[in-house]
């Protein structure tokens, strides 16, 4: 909570999606600019509309999973996911799996055509999390970004990939 607090009130972020609601979205509800977009995607119908009651400038969205592929990836994302462009993504959901877990981050990151944004990835320790994360620094390498990926160690480990006019989100720790 604390490095999303700093990256909405020092960074120019504007729009943001999160995939998976819940404490954040209800943060960045709070804080977020009265321009621009912030949408959620969560798996749960209930969780979803539980949010959307007390996050009243978010779009929370219900989206089920499905079987998704991207780049010869086969993973379990959200069946409904438009492609936004976005200063912050924000990736806690949908829930953990044992391989590539979350990857819908990625095709999103490809389809991003903001110039700066930053990425923070909840869970970071986990195994599905990691090969997600090597997958999205590749993309990104492959698309030449200038990016820094730091581990936050905390209760739960963090990471933060941010490209250069974000960088200093890298250090709010």
């Amino acid at each position: 909570m604390y490095l999303l607090t700093r990256v909405m009130s020092e960074l120019p972020v504007r729009n943001i999606v999160e995939l998976g609601s819940g404490q954040t979205t209800l943060l960045i509800d709070k804080l977020r600019p009265a321009e621009g977009l912030h949408v959620a995607y969560d798996q749960s119908e209930f969780w979803a509309r539980t949010v959307a009651e007390r996050a009243l400038r978010c779009a929370v969205r219900h989206s089920p999973l499905g079987a998704k592929e991207f780049e010869g990836v086969s993973y379990a994302g959200f069946k409904s996911l438009p492609t936004v462009d976005f200063d912050l993504l924000l990736v806690d959901g949908p829930n953990g799996t044992d391989h590539v877990s979350r990857f819908d981050c990625v095709p999103l990151v490809d389809a991003n055509r903001a110039p700066q944004f930053v990425v923070i990835v909840d869970d970071a320790d986990r195994p599905g999390e990691q090969e997600t994360m090597a997958a999205l620094t590749k993309l990104l390498a492959r698309k030449g970004v200038d990016y820094k990926l730091n581990c936050i160690a905390g209760r739960i480990p963090e990471v933060v990939i941010t490209t250069s006019g974000m960088r200093a989100a890298s250090y709010f720790f």
